[in-house]
């Protein structure tokens, strides 16, 4: 008995630390706000600065529950961080039609290798939708496969900017990331958004 009594004791303690150690990371005026909050938006809480948890907590936790989460809401589309909502189907149809057209117009689709100094005259295989991300610039990138007339496997990233209905408003521009699985740059997450890292 007094083994179960202690177990208790020491399970009970264990709870109040953790609880008041995540407490302590976390806007503390109002935890039930916070805690009401989308995932995502409470995940970048954590990865914030000191400085910027202070002025976030005291934007999220001025209002109630619902007034928390659209202030959020405003705070991270300010900061770049809400990702925008993309039609996928909308998102591969219009890339289709940016490749088609520089067909039409040119010929061919080539995409400038810096890299090897080469110009790429690629065929288009399939476009990766599932995963567009954003980036510094305020463009988001979308992976594409091709294949070169030489026969290298080449994987290109579009930089796109949204339309309203979730398309595709504009290419910025176009870049090799990898040819035959061999990547050029990464990208880091840095503050909600993805920052590229050069690898060769």
């Amino acid at each position: 008995m007094k083994i179960f009594f202690a177990s208790i004791l020491l399970l009970t303690s264990l709870n109040i630390f953790a609880s008041d150690h995540h407490a302590a990371e976390t806007p503390a005026s109002k935890p039930w706000v916070f805690s009401s909050l989308p995932k995502k938006h409470q995940k970048e809480y954590f990865s914030m600065s000191k400085k910027d948890k202070a002025a976030y907590g005291k934007i999220v936790e001025a209002g109630s529950i619902k007034g928390g989460i659209a202030a959020s809401t405003a705070y991270f589309k300010k900061k770049g961080i809400v990702n925008t909502k993309w039609n996928q189907q909308s998102v591969e149809r219009d890339l289709k039609k940016f490749v088609n057209r520089e067909i039409k117009t040119r010929g061919r689709f080539e995409v400038q290798d810096k890299i090897q100094n080469v110009l790429r005259n690629l065929e288009l295989e399939k476009i990766h939708t599932q995963k567009i991300l954003r980036t510094p610039d305020g463009t988001s990138f979308i992976c594409a496969d091709f294949k070169d007339k030489n026969g290298d496997k080449v994987d290109v990233d579009f930089f796109v900017t949204p339309g309203s209905d979730g398309a595709v408003a504009d290419v910025k521009r176009v870049k090799v990331h990898k040819v035959n699985g061999k990547v050029r740059y990464s990208y880091l997450l840095e503050k909600g958004v993805w920052v590229e890292k050069t690898l060769l």
